[in-house]
This record gives structure tokens, C-alpha cells and sequence, in this order.
């Protein structure tokens, strides 16, 4: 009878411990990179530029200073127009910052050349809870969701004329 009671036990702790031991915080954060315009993958090869592949630069917002691993800043656009950034001790949110001035953001209210007052940032918390999606004033009739763990960004590379009339800005 001992042992049964024992068993039991064992058997409640395991299972009233089981959601938290078993359900791991994801090592990285995803983002999806696209075009506001047409919510298509934003990559090197549909913004009419040649050269490199398109890069996203993510700072990291801990509180106080903190690094990525390796000290990097610079994430690389996959086909898919996906990165994957690690996710870090106190890590509270993530800024990021357009590739180049061949892009203009889809959120938030540019000046007159493009650029906005601060560059976006968005709480790793919520990322990892329910994902999160960026405003996209660029087109506001695309919908998506975004899964736990993925955040997804929009920008838009900039027309013809716009290139031809602005001066490059960061």
C-alpha cells in the first residue's frame, strides 16, 4: 500500500510539473522580412538592387548594455526573406533597422526623406508569447498572423522616382 501511495504521488508531481518542464522557451526569434506593398519576401533579389544579399541590422535592448553572441549585429535575409535572431540573458526587446536607404519603413509617421525619428523596436516578451506583427501603413488590407516566436517587419523599397529625386538616407 506504501509503495501504491508512493507511486501515486510521483505519478501527480510528474504530471503537475510536466507543462513546465516540458515546454521549452525557443532559443531564437524569427523575423519575416516583407515588402509592405505586396506582402511578398523582401530579399535582394525583388528590390531591383545587385550586389550583396540583403542583411537585417537587429540592437538588442537588455536594460542596460548587452551584446549578441560574437558581437554581432547583422542578420542575413534568407530567399525566404526569414532570419533568425538568438534570443539572450534579460533580453527585452529588439530594434531594428532598415538595410539600407534603398528601403523606407511601412510603420510610424517618415519625415520627408524616408527615415523615422527612431527606428522600430518591439518587446521580445511578446514576440515569444503570441508573435507579433509590425504596422504596415504601407497597405493596410494584408492580414497575417504571426506564430509564438516570430515577428514580422515590413518594409518598402523605394519607386523609381524616389530614387532618382532623394538623396540617399540612412
Amino acid at each position: 500500500m506504501r509503495r501504491l501511495r508512493f507511486a501515486v504521488a510521483l505519478l501527480f508531481l510528474f504530471l503537475a510539473c510536466a507543462p513546465f518542464c516540458l515546454t521549452q522557451q525557443p532559443k531564437t526569434i524569427h523575423i519575416l522580412l516583407l515588402n509592405g506593398n505586396d506582402g511578398k519576401p523582401l530579399t535582394i533579389g525583388n528590390t531591383g538592387q545587385e550586389g550583396a544579399p540583403l542583411s537585417l541590422t537587429v540592437f538588442p535592448n537588455c536594460g542596460r548594455a548587452c551584446l549578441f553572441p560574437g558581437q554581432r549585429f547583422t542578420w542575413a535575409v534568407d530567399a525566404a526573406g526569414r532570419t533568425e535572431v538568438p534570443i539572450i540573458d534579460k533580453l527585452q526587446s529588439l530594434q531594428l533597422m532598415k538595410p539600407s536607404s534603398w528601403f523606407n519603413y511601412c510603420q510610424g509617421t517618415p519625415t520627408s526623406n524616408g527615415a523615422l525619428d527612431k527606428d522600430p523596436e518591439f518587446a521580445v516578451d511578446a514576440i515569444l508569447r503570441q508573435g507579433m506583427i509590425a504596422p504596415n501603413q504601407c497597405n493596410e488590407h494584408l492580414h497575417l498572423r504571426a506564430q509564438p516566436g516570430e515577428l514580422i517587419f515590413f518594409l518598402r523599397p523605394l519607386s523609381w522616382w524616389e530614387r532618382l529625386t532623394k538623396p540617399p538616407q540612412m
